[in-house]
């Protein structure tokens, strides 16, 4: 059995928000789900994964999600769906909490290092779509 609280899971900063590594890949073989806290005005890099499908459940605060070209508020209490190899990226209207689960399509490494972690940071940030 695996249960955390959400403060207890390996945190890192990635765009400058905190996330929370809740269910880490050497866990399981296909997913892993993580509490990111996001500053309001902040936002994710528009990127793409082009192995895995991501469930966005938003516990705190309003975001604009950008899923390909559409646009949609998402809040308190509800869920989004990012399926593979779709453009996103999220911007918080206010101080914002949610959980991700990512869902790969094959069994994957462990988790990144923290060098690995920043180089992929830096990708996105350059634009590069897919990890």
């Amino acid at each position: 059995m695996h249960a955390i609280k959400f403060e207890n899971g390996k945190r890192y900063k990635l765009y400058g928000n905190d996330y929370s590594l809740m269910l880490p890949r050497t866990m399981t073989d296909r997913i892993e789900s993580e509490f990111v806290k996001v500053r309001k005005g902040s936002k994710t890099p528009r990127h793409a994964h082009n192995d895995l499908e991501q469930v966005y459940y938003i516990l705190k605060g309003k975001a604009l999600l950008e899923i390909g070209r559409q646009k949609k508020m998402v809040a308190k209490g509800m869920m989004a769906y990012i399926p593979r190899d779709a453009e996103h990226r999220i911007t918080a209207l206010e101080p914002l909490e949610y959980i991700y689960i990512s869902c790969w399509f094959k069994k994957v490494a462990p988790p990144r290092t923290a060098v690995e972690l920043k180089a992929y940071e830096k990708k996105l940030v350059n634009g590069d779509r897919n990890e």
